[in-house]
């Protein structure tokens, strides 16, 4: 039975005035707006060599205790692939057995040949005596009783430090090393137009010239839609590598699942858990990693399913666990259980709105109340995520913009140590095109706008069609972003958003054009390169995708790179790389 998270009452007379194909009105808008011109000539570019992976049905380099008998402390956070705003961040663990402390070493590689700082701490946690730099850091440790240090080394642990620095510490966002040896890789998805026909490429870090891939494949040739969406998850099994998590959504809403892929070193298609639904008329069509939303060192993860139960739209919550993510969902989300919301249609986690180290979501559907859509969010404890905090967010207003159909968590745009978030009304045709962003604080999100952005150009063109951070870019201490309008002409564009200390419509922007007519470039977005701070924007209908490498303030005409592979269509369409 689904979780009861409000006493409102339910309009139960939206419907007759909600337009109930909406999602095919949003659907086949976008497409219209610039499918025409697909086979315009323009130069693309060579295709990107890849290789389809057998899947491996056994764990690689999975960490294996040298002796179950001896008590291992086990990390806690910052959770595995965070960005930690401090260079001298707090370190977290549990003790078990006979221990009263840990031996903790810091270091620059996984191995921990290049040890950058080493204490002992009594209790459960410690801070780093030392300044890190920007990049990638692992930790290990052991334990400590009240008369040795014992010899058994716990998972290897990853965490980035940031560029940023607030005034306090935090920490949030996922950067993908599925690999886990300190360089971000890149995931991209090309969903296909028929069953089995799906993928999933996903390059090893750093980024060559001329950069091959690995393609994941569907675990089932009857999936459609394989790599809708794709995020990275966290570290759902606590073994010290970021995990995969790959969308499988049918247009046709018959069928979705979640399927996991847990990092390796090997780079290795190492199948997790698969997630369906009883019902699954469109389950998957929204996915994100959740954060660790119970402080127990495991990454959760937030599904969403905005056509169940008759359009009123449910969030399922999965915990992360020493086996992988549990095959139910440990708690169901409803918002306000309105007919015809779609809550669910977008979820987005990873984030700390308030600064208590636990992981915390919002989820959106562009449905109700009345067509002008809603967005809550729920902030984690140490008993999971809290649905007493449900937090309605204030939207725009309009009854065609479609707000809640994105969501977004946005990194630290004003630098005050707490994680912001967008959500936005990418409208469909003329209507909509707008952005919320709202702050974090000591006691959550604020409900209400900080700034509404507004498109640079009327059409909006679906402005807001994606949210995604994209850390400091031009070095000033302030988290910045980026919206894509994937219709608007003639190939798309992608409007950057700088960061400030004060929030409000005037924050200063950038703009990028689509570099092929029709694309539909800005379709999706993912930062990238924490350190080198680049980003990576879909095209997915010319099956490609552009790199850009900004150079302090200024935004490149042109990519460094475009990723294009003709016999995947719409690939593009999904990435997951930082945030």
């Amino acid at each position: 039975a689904d979780a009861a998270a409000t006493d409102v009452t339910p309009d139960a007379g939206f419907d007759a005035g909600f337009d109930a194909g909406f999602d095919a009105g949003f659907d086949a808008g976008f497409d219209a707006g610039f499918d025409a011109g697909f086979d315009v000539p323009v130069d693309r570019g060579i295709d990107v060599p890849f290789v389809d992976l057998a899947p491996a049905d056994v764990p690689v380099d999975r960490p294996v205790p040298v002796d179950t008998n001896e008590p291992v402390p086990r990390p806690v956070g910052p959770p595995v692939g965070a960005v930690v705003t401090y260079p001298r961040p707090s370190l977290h663990w549990r003790l078990s057995g006979d221990l009263v402390g840990a031996s903790v070493q810091v270091c620059r590689d996984r191995a921990c040949a290049s040890v950058e700082s080493a204490f002992d701490a009594a209790g459960a946690s410690g801070t780093v005596g030392v300044d890190l730099p920007t990049g990638a850091h692992f930790w290990r440790l052991r334990g400590r009783t009240s008369t040795t240090t014992r010899s058994t080394w716990s998972p290897t642990w990853e965490f980035w430090i940031s560029p940023l620095r607030p005034p306090r510490e935090n920490s949030f966002g996922t950067v993908l090393d599925f690999d886990g040896d300190g360089e971000a890789d890149l995931a991209i998805g090309a969903p296909g137009t028929a069953a089995g026909e799906g993928r999933v490429l996903l390059w090893r870090g750093p980024l060559a010239s001329n950069p091959a891939s690995v393609a994941f494949s569907p675990s089932s040739e009857s999936t459609v839609g394989f790599g809708q969406v794709v995020v990275a998850l966290g570290d759902v099994d606590g073994d010290g590598f970021t995990d995969l998590g790959v969308g499988s959504y049918d247009p046709a809403e018959t069928q979705g699942r979640v399927e996991v892929f847990h990092g390796n070193a090997a780079f290795a298609a190492v199948r997790g858990r698969e997630l369906t639904a009883p019902a699954g008329r469109t389950f998957a069509f929204a996915l994100d990693g959740a954060g660790d939303t119970n402080g127990d060192g495991y990454a959760d993860v937030i599904v969403g399913q905005p056509g169940a139960v008759d359009d009123r739209g449910r969030a399922y919550v999965y915990l992360g666990a020493p086996t992988g993510l549990g095959a139910t969902a440990a708690l169901t989300l409803v918002g306000r259980d309105l007919a015809g919301a779609r809550f669910g249609y977008a979820v987005s986690g990873g984030a700390d709105v308030d600064g208590d180290a636990f992981g915390d979501v919002v989820v959106a559907g562009p449905g109700a109340p009345t067509s002008q859509g809603g967005a809550y969010c729920y902030r984690g404890s140490a008993s999971g995520l809290s649905v007493p905090s449900q937090n309605h967010l204030a939207g725009d207003g309009d009854p065609d913009g479609r707000y809640g159909a994105v969501v977004a968590h946005l990194g630290d745009v004003n630098g005050d140590g707490f994680s912001d978030y967008a959500v936005a009304s990418p409208g469909n045709g003329t209507a909509g095109g707008r952005v919320l962003v709202y702050l974090g604080s000591g006691v959550g999100l604020d409900p209400s706008p900080a700034a509404q952005l507004a498109a640079p150009s009327s059409p909006p063109g679906l402005f807001g069609a994606a949210v995604a951070a994209l850390g400091d870019l031009d070095g000033d201490g302030f988290g910045d972003f980026a919206i894509g309008a994937p219709a608007a002409g003639p190939g798309g564009r992608v409007s950057v958003i700088y960061g400030a200390a004060t929030v409000n419509p005037s924050l200063r922007r950038g703009l990028i054009h689509g570099p092929f007519a029709a694309g539909g470039f800005g379709a999706s977005i993912a930062g990238f390169d924490l350190v080198g701070r680049s980003f990576v924007v879909g095209v997915p209908n010319e099956a490609s995708a552009a790199r850009y490498v900004p150079v302090g303030s200024t935004l490149p005409a042109s990519p460094v790179f475009v990723f294009h592979i003709a016999a995947l269509p719409g690939f593009g369409q999904s990435a997951a790389g930082v945030w």
